[in-house]
C-alpha cells in the first residue's frame, strides 16, 4: 500500500458498469485510497475543478497528469481494449475526486471536508463503466451514477428546451462583470451584421434586481432618475483586505492571529470564541460581514435592475405582462 493511502476495499457489481462503495479500516472524515499504482491507458481527457465554481480539462496518459479535484476521467485503454469512463459521485455528507500523484499512481479521495463528519463506509463514491465506443462509456457511467444516486435524470427522459437548438450568446466573455445596455445592444448588432444573429441573450452578470436581507436595508429614498446606459454594472465594493492603520487595530490584528486564529481545534480557547461568536457576538459580526460584502443580497424581482430601464420598453415588447409583473418571495 502506498504510505498516503488507506487500506479499502471496493464492491464491484457487474461487469460492463459498476458501482463502487467504500469500505475503510477506521472512521474517519477523509480517506485517501490507491486504485492503481500506474494507469493502463494510452492517453485520457479530464475535468477537474479549478477554482471553487470553474472546472478546467486536462489530457495525459499516467498518474501524475491527473489534477486533484477530477471529477471526470475519460481513458483510452491500452491495445484498443476500449474506453473507461470513471465519474467520481457527490452524496449528501461525502463528496468524490480524483487524484494523481508524483509516482503515477491514481488515488480516490473521498471527504467530507468537515471533521465532525466521519465515516468507516461510504456507499456509491464512484461508478466506472468500459465501451467499445467513448461516448458509450460516457452514457454508461451517467446512467450507473443516476440509479446509484437517484439525484437526477439522463438527457433522454428530460424535455430539452427550444433554446438548446438555437444560437445563443452570453455577455461574459465579452465583458465579465462590467456589463452595460449600451455593449449588449452592441454586441447582439454585431453579431447580427456578421451573419450569425443570437436568438437568445444570456446576460452574466449585473443586471439582476437583488436587494440585501431585510434585516439589513437601509432606509433611503429611491433614485427615480433614468440611469446612463453606459454606466457600468458594478458589484457591491468590499473593503480592503490590508488591516487599518493604528495601535488599536495592529493590537486586534495581533489578537486575531496569535490567538483566535492559532487556537486549536475543540480546545478551551476555541470553545469559548465560539460561544461568544454563536450567541453573544452574532448579531454584530452578521452586521459587519452584510457591510462588507453582497453574500447577503437577494433576487426580489425577475426585471432587470434600473441601470437597465433604458431597455425596458424592448423588454415589454418580447416578454408577456405577467412574466414582467411576476415576483419572486420576498425574504
Amino acid at each position: 500500500d502506498a504510505p498516503d493511502a488507506e487500506a479499502a476495499t471496493m464492491k464491484v457489481t457487474d461487469a460492463r458498469t459498476s458501482a463502487w462503495n467504500l469500505r475503510a479500516d477506521r472512521s474517519a472524515s477523509r480517506h485517501v485510497v490507491r486504485l492503481a499504482a500506474s494507469m493502463a491507458c494510452t492517453k485520457f481527457v479530464a475535468s477537474a475543478r479549478c477554482k471553487l465554481w470553474w472546472m478546467t480539462p486536462a489530457w495525459g496518459s499516467s498518474g501524475e497528469d491527473v489534477p486533484a479535484e477530477t471529477q471526470f476521467l475519460l481513458m483510452e485503454l491500452e491495445d484498443g481494449a476500449g474506453f473507461a469512463c470513471a465519474l467520481p459521485t457527490s452524496g449528501n455528507i461525502f463528496r468524490s475526486t480524483l487524484e494523481g500523484t508524483s509516482r503515477g499512481e491514481l488515488n480516490l479521495i473521498v471527504e467530507s471536508n468537515c471533521a465532525d463528519e466521519s465515516a468507516i463506509r461510504v456507499d456509491s463514491v464512484m461508478v466506472m463503466a468500459t465501451a467499445r465506443s467513448p461516448y458509450d462509456a460516457i452514457h454508461a457511467a451517467m446512467e450507473r451514477a443516476q440509479r446509484a444516486l437517484g439525484t437526477f435524470e439522463l438527457l433522454e427522459n428530460k424535455k430539452i428546451p427550444l433554446s438548446a437548438d438555437v444560437f445563443g450568446w452570453c455577455s461574459w466573455d465579452a465583458f465579465y462583470t462590467d456589463v452595460t445596455p449600451t455593449g449588449i445592444e452592441h454586441g447582439v448588432q454585431t453579431l447580427r451584421e456578421g451573419g450569425t444573429p443570437a436568438r437568445f441573450v444570456i446576460i452574466d452578470d449585473g443586471w439582476q434586481s437583488v436587494l440585501p436581507d431585510k434585516s439589513y436595508r437601509k432606509a433611503s429614498v429611491k433614485d427615480k432618475t433614468i440611469p446612463d446606459p453606459d454606466a457600468v454594472v458594478k458589484p457591491p465594493p468590499t473593503t480592503s483586505a490590508a488591516p487599518p492603520p493604528g495601535f488599536l487595530a495592529a493590537l486586534a490584528a495581533s489578537f486575531y492571529w496569535n490567538r483566535l486564529h492559532a487556537s486549536k481545534f475543540r480546545s478551551f480557547t476555541w470553545h469559548v470564541f465560539r460561544l461568544l461568536m454563536n450567541y453573544v457576538f452574532f448579531n454584530m459580526v452578521k452586521l459587519v460581514v452584510a457591510g462588507m460584502s453582497n453574500f447577503n443580497h437577494r433576487v426580489y424581482a425577475v426585471k432587470a435592475n434600473h441601470k437597465f430601464q433604458a431597455l425596458d420598453d424592448k423588454m415589454k415588447r418580447t416578454l408577456s405582462q405577467r412574466v414582467l409583473d411576476k415576483t419572486l418571495p420576498k425574504f
